[in-house]
């Protein structure tokens, strides 16, 4: 077999796999809501369980059809979110990290989507839950802020484009925007978008010394309550001190 014949298997099993899980889909009963379900429900995920593995059940909803529930009821919305709130408190270590989910949110977030709009889903964790597994998994916080720098630069790119196509009637509309995502790229994204780049202090370069130890740093202080005589005589003095001149 060749690689072009074992590159094909390897896509026809690959679609023959999307394509049962598909069927799968079309042919589970959809489950009506009830109170009685519901509260079984947020029984569950208030212990603790995750969704994905209450939905897998036989005689529950699926996933999807729980999320239209949140959206489409907000009473339900409402207690799914406390519910989830409510396992993260009692237990934080009661919601375990799931790499799946974590690049999910990764995912998502690279397309833009707000964080708080994705603990919403009934599928993904709350933020609170979010918050600790950054806290606990250091990859999962780098994989957040590569994820906002990529947004960050999407953003940026946009921007520009936005820019390209402005017309006398859209100036206004189109100057709001840009000023909103410039604020937003910087609050993400502050240290490649932010007004002042950190810089490690080892990289400074210290009275031209070339970043060499040993140099010094000239500090001049003025007081503008005692202004000089002139402007001519101010940029005069200020030579005179960078030259060293008495």
């Amino acid at each position: 077999m060749t690689d072009g014949d074992g590159g094909g298997a390897f896509a026809s099993a690959e679609d023959g796999a999307r394509l049962t899980a598909k069927q799968a889909l079309r042919s589970r009963a959809y489950v009506k809501f009830s109170a009685a379900l519901a509260r079984r429900i947020l029984g569950r995920v208030a212990l603790g369980e995750p969704l994905r593995v209450i939905c897998a059940e036989a005689g529950m909803p699926s996933a999807n059809t729980v999320t239209v529930w949140a959206k489409t009821r907000a009473p339900f919305g409402r207690a799914l979110a406390l519910a989830r709130e409510a396992a993260a408190a009692d237990d934080p270590a009661n919601v375990g990290f799931c790499p799946d989910t974590a690049r999910e949110i990764f995912a998502r977030l690279c397309e833009g989507e707000p964080l708080y709009r994705i603990c919403r889903d009934p599928r993904m964790p709350g933020k609170s839950t979010v918050y600790r597994w950054r806290e606990r998994e250091p990859d999962f916080d780098r994989s957040i802020r590569l994820a906002r720098d990529i947004c960050a630069e999407t953003v940026c790119e946009e921007s520009l484009e936005t820019a390209r196509a402005v017309t006398p009637q859209t100036a206004h509309a189109v100057r709001v925007r840009l000023e909103h995502e410039r604020w937003f790229v910087r609050a993400v994204a502050p240290g490649r978008f932010g007004p002042v780049r950190p810089q490690d202090v080892d990289e400074l370069d210290w009275a031209g010394g070339g970043g060499g130890s040993g140099g010094g740093m000239t500090v001049i202080v003025r007081k503008f309550t005692d202004p000089p005589e002139s402007l001519e005589g101010l940029a005069a003095e200020t030579k005179a001190l960078y030259r060293g001149e008495s």
